[in-house]
């Protein structure tokens, strides 16, 4: 065998070790698993009525899917000792870990890092199998404005098979009944990435803007103006209702 086969074979070895070790993290950790629990987390000092818009958004998402998915209310979220004795927060066992972990990656000194918060939420030991977790969606609701990547800001951020990050933060001018319908919507459009939409094999009916989004009167559509945009979506899901016929079907065929 010659030594350009030898590299060729080496190299091929080399992706199939990094596949197989892939393919475990996500079985572990449960990303694979399609029908799992949807954990809500908020921030602490968020008001009741915007915490209980978040579960009302994610309850009638969860709804649509048509499958028997619980969705948790875990608030304020502490587990155990979460303070060590210098004061720092022990990782993974917070609401206010997560949100320092989005505040200390973040490059912006107002903003939090939805990327970082989010992977965090993705890699946490809770989901991991091997570690005594169990699958599951989380949903980290935030008041504090945030960014992913190159963007000036993001309402929210969701990771088809793990969860969103969502933040409020821009919704705060409006008036009672907008700020609540609108974060409704959010939670709902974000939960809608979470579980597969708008997916790649979407021929019709898309556009490429923040990620893969609907372009019909959906609450998956995109929301670039904010937050007359988010006001007009949350108008049209009351009168229209929240998914179009092609979403619908989409989010069928996820969970199918």
């Amino acid at each position: 065998m010659g030594h350009a086969q030898r590299l060729k074979e080496r190299d091929s070895r080399i992706r199939e070790s990094i596949r197989a070790k892939l393919q475990t993290a996500r079985r572990n950790t449960g990303i694979d698993v399609k029908i799992k629990p949807v954990h809500v987390m908020i921030q602490e000092g968020m008001l009741d009525d915007e915490r209980i818009a978040i579960l009302e958004g994610a309850s009638e998402m969860i709804r649509l899917t048509g499958e028997g998915i619980d969705l948790a209310d875990l608030g304020v979220w502490r587990q155990g000792e979460y303070v060590n004795s210098d004061g720092s927060l022990e990782p993974y066992k917070s609401v206010n870990w997560y949100v320092q972990r989005g505040r200390e990656r973040s490059i912006r000194n107002s903003q939090l890092n939805a990327d970082a918060m989010l992977s965090a939420l993705e890699h946490e030991p809770w989901k991991n199998s091997e570690k005594g977790g169990k699958a599951h969606y989380d949903i980290l609701a935030v008041f504090d404005d945030m960014y992913a990547g190159g963007s000036l800001f993001v309402i929210g951020y969701g990771r088809p098979g793990v969860g969103a990050v969502i933040s409020i933060n821009r919704f705060k001018g409006l008036n009672k009944k907008q700020r609540i319908e609108c974060i409704k919507t959010g939670t709902m459009h974000e939960l809608g990435h979470a579980f597969g939409l708008v997916p790649d094999s979407r021929t019709e009916d898309f556009e490429y803007s923040l990620g893969k989004h609907c372009t019909n009167k959906c609450v998956m559509r995109r929301g670039i103006n904010v937050p007359r945009d988010w006001v007009r979506m949350s108008e049209d899901r009351l009168k229209y209702g929240a998914l179009c016929e092609r979403c619908a079907d989409d989010l069928k065929s996820y969970f199918g």
